[in-house]
């Protein structure tokens, strides 16, 4: 997959910017605070990816600016694709997807075509941080490889939040306490489904992991992933669920 092209225009402090990248390697340089980061967020968020930053969508225009805008072609294995992300604040539908000029109504198809890997400084994280970083990092790159993985993610969070705003109720005295195990069953279908892709991904990860360790230790030593959860057993994941 190569990038053609690319052009961003009111993303965070970049305006006007176009270019058309070496298929090969490319190095961007320049002083603190130019706008070198900005430019590979512009690009990442078209993978269908929320940003590596943590970023939320409203930051992504500048603060004096009211649009932006992310396009780019990329040639793959069968013919050129093309992306474009607009944000306007003063709009009623401030978000606008095209994917080869058809609007999109999320970001899901586009995790099928445009795969991204951003390492930066922060990811030690994944193996010094909390649970909830490998969490990310594994929902994140398992989505890219199965778009399917997106769809349960979005309902679980969406069941979540309805489960949440159930038990506020609760507590408030002002809803009924028999309607949670609706919500219950539905968050427990969804998180078994989650955990069974998560544990599927990380096994085809072991493999690659193992592999490319031993190439760089000279053969001398071994790494192996597993994951793990608090509530299934590895046997319990012999059969998918989904």
């Amino acid at each position: 997959m190569i990038i053609t092209y690319a052009d961003i225009d009111g993303f965070r402090n970049l305006n006007g910017i176009s270019f058309a990248p070496d298929p090969k390697y490319n190095i961007i340089v320049g002083p603190n605070a130019q706008g070198k980061t900005n430019l590979l967020e512009a690009m990442w968020i078209l993978s269908g990816c929320k940003s590596f930053r943590g970023s939320k969508e409203k930051d992504y225009i500048r603060l004096d600016g009211n649009r932006m805008e992310s396009k780019i072609k990329l040639l793959d294995s069968v013919r050129e694709q093309k992306i474009s992300f607009e944000m306007t604040k003063s709009a009623s539908n401030p978000k606008s997807i095209h994917l080869n000029g058809v609007k999109q109504k999320g970001t899901r198809a586009l995790f099928d075509v445009f795969k991204c890997i951003a390492f930066i400084p922060d990811d030690v994280e994944i193996i010094k941080g909390s649970p909830e970083k490998r969490r990310n990092f594994i929902d994140m790159a398992a989505s890219q490889l199965n778009p399917v993985f997106v769809m349960h993610l979005n309902k679980n969070n969406a069941i979540m939040n309805q489960r949440n705003a159930l038990l506020k109720g609760i507590m408030q005295g002002n809803t009924d306490k028999s309607i949670l195990e609706i919500w219950d069953r539905q968050a427990s279908k969804e998180g078994a489904v989650i955990s069974y892709m998560r544990y599927e991904y990380i096994q085809k990860f072991n493999g690659i992991c193992g592999r490319l360790y031993r190439t760089i230790s000279g053969g001398t030593e071994e790494l192996e992933l597993e994951y793990r959860s608090n509530f299934y057993k590895n046997e319990d994941f012999e059969i998918p669920c989904y």
